[in-house]
């Protein structure tokens, strides 16, 4: 369903790229997770290792957001449920809990229920609270081995914003077959989400334009229940 979504929106003249991220950086704050080390048993708090900003993505979201990636593989639709754990970290979760960046790849840490998940790429850091805070760690989990209910749209593009704004309301509403009054009011303020999308990439540089452009917001009980059609909100 995420895949066909996407896909649909990459047609959308002067679109670059599209990615799906359940909570954008710097979007009311950050959600955060526990992890461990890989050796660590004891899973009690006072063992933790660090707390890490935590995001679910899709594929080219790293593409959309502009975030530069210093070595390994981004994450794929083949990182799915059925496939092993795995996650993208930035350099601050690297030097935190593995030493270094060279250290960290193929290496496992813990999520705080005790699963094993395997660092396959790193990016570089970013801002994700706050604009003043210092580095923070990261991880990226794929969207397909974590699944959200609630996804926001990244695109990517140059093309002059309202047109896209438009475009981009017409290709998901025939997506995901989403009846007009479902489509909200995201939508019609869309400067007001333009902001989110500093939080990191290119460090504030908008060549090309950059829209950071929630799809839809609070859809009804239906599409948050199905596993056919994802909740999307601004």
């Amino acid at each position: 369903m995420q895949k066909r979504m996407i896909d649909a929106l990459k047609t959308i003249p002067g679109v670059e790229s599209v990615g799906l991220v359940d909570r954008p950086p710097l979007y009311y704050g950050a959600n955060s997770a526990n992890v461990f080390t890989d050796t660590t048993t004891d899973l009690r708090p006072s063992n933790v290792a660090a707390e890490a900003m935590l995001y679910n993505i899709s594929p080219e979201y790293f593409d959309a957001a502009r975030t530069s990636f210093l070595v390994g593989r981004t994450l794929t639709w083949h990182d799915d449920k059925n496939s092993a754990r795995v996650a993208v970290i930035n350099r601050e979760f690297a030097n935190k809990i593995f030493g270094s960046v060279t250290n960290a790849i193929g290496r496992y840490y813990k999520a705080g229920n005790g699963s094993r998940i395997q660092v396959v790429g790193i990016v570089e850091n970013g801002k994700y609270a706050s604009l003043a805070e210092d580095p923070q760690p990261a991880m990226f989990l794929p969207i397909l081995q974590s699944p959200s209910s609630q996804t926001c749209l990244v695109v990517r593009s140059n093309r002059d914003l309202q047109q896209l704004v438009a475009a981009i309301k017409s290709t998901v509403q025939n997506a995901i077959e989403m009846p007009e009054d479902l489509m909200v009011r995201s939508f019609a303020y869309p400067k007001c989400a333009i902001p989110s999308v500093i939080a990191f990439g290119d460090r504030f540089n908008y060549r090309p334009l950059q829209a950071y452009i929630p799809a839809v917001e609070k859809l009804r009980h239906r599409y948050n229940h199905s596993d056919q059609k994802p909740s999307l909100v601004a």
